[in-house]
């Protein structure tokens, strides 16, 4: 008797548990917002990535308002504005990357306007060049159909394809304004840990 008594007490206590825990799979960088918040958003029954981002590698989130012009037209939207997120995520991520390519061929030398030019054109080409991997992983409309979220991520074989691809246009560049082998190792370096 005691023991199906501890049984039907411990099972009580279990359900009080869940009964208690949010009922949206928030995920965990999202798990603090107010449901009261999430249902005046219309995000209530959210996909976590909706809230917390996509999974792995690099990726962004773009939304888009369903007017008259139709649900295409809002996709096509919400795909720009995450494309032009990631687009800007890969920039940041690889200028930094090719200054510091750049700083360990040239030292502390000061920088050359033609040195700094040949970066950003660098930058420019390597996330021309890995934007085409990208693709949507993920969409959803909210329950209201009044807005379309989108998931878009870099394809990670693409972006390698890519970055073997602009080593190779490097390598054939004879207007490199630094030590060409000293940059294009270091770039190579940095390129194949972080992107």
């Amino acid at each position: 008797m005691r023991v199906m008594k501890f049984i039907v007490l411990f099972l009580g206590f279990i359900f009080i548990i869940a009964g208690c825990s949010s009922k949206y799979e928030l995920g965990e960088g999202a798990s603090s917002i107010e449901e009261s918040a999430l249902e005046a958003n219309n995000l209530a029954n959210a996909p976590s990535w909706v809230l917390n981002g996509g999974g792995t590698g690099l990726s962004a989130i773009g939304s888009a308002e369903i007017t008259k012009a139709g649900l295409q037209f809002a996709r096509n939207e919400a795909l720009a504005m995450a494309r032009d997120e990631l687009a800007r995520m890969i920039s940041v991520k690889v200028e930094g990357l090719v200054n510091n390519a750049v700083q360990q061929t040239i030292g502390d030398n000061a920088y050359d306007s033609n040195v700094e030019k040949y970066g950003e054109q660098v930058t420019r080409q390597i996330v021309s060049q890995t934007m085409v991997g990208t693709k949507q992983k993920d969409t959803w409309i909210t329950s209201n159909g009044k807005q379309i979220y989108v998931l878009v991520e870099l394809d990670s074989n693409l972006a390698d394809k890519a970055k073997k691809s602009i080593m190779q246009n490097l390598s054939k560049d004879n207007s490199i304004p630094l030590e060409k082998d000293k940059f294009l190792d270091a770039l190579d370096q940095a390129l194949g840990n972080d992107l």
